[in-house]
């Protein structure tokens, strides 16, 4: 006895699944520029904005996730560390 078809090819469903992934990431990365964009300080909004707009869906995702504990860094620490007054901690080097 043959097995009714479903409609749904498994290449359909592969391509399907890529798509989804695809969406997630641009949320992600979307979001990422959101945070980086909207600081409590003006100069951080500036450099990590810009940093995060030019992300790109096939970067390394541990360094999307390193980025996004950076952003969870107090802006007067970040600030220090962009400017040089303070040294960067080893975790961000």
């Amino acid at each position: 006895m043959e097995k009714p078809s479903s409609g749904c090819s498994s290449a359909r469903v592969k391509e399907k699944r890529k798509e989804i992934k695809y969406i997630f990431i641009m949320i992600n990365l979307n979001r990422l520029v959101y945070r980086a964009s909207k600081r409590g300080m003006k100069e951080n909004e500036v450099i990590l904005g810009a940093f995060a707009r030019s992300l790109k869906p096939g970067d390394n995702t541990e360094s999307l996730a390193l980025f996004e504990r950076y952003l969870d860094e107090e802006d007067a620490d970040i600030n220090q560390w962009l400017m040089g007054t303070r040294p960067v901690p080893p975790e961000y080097e």
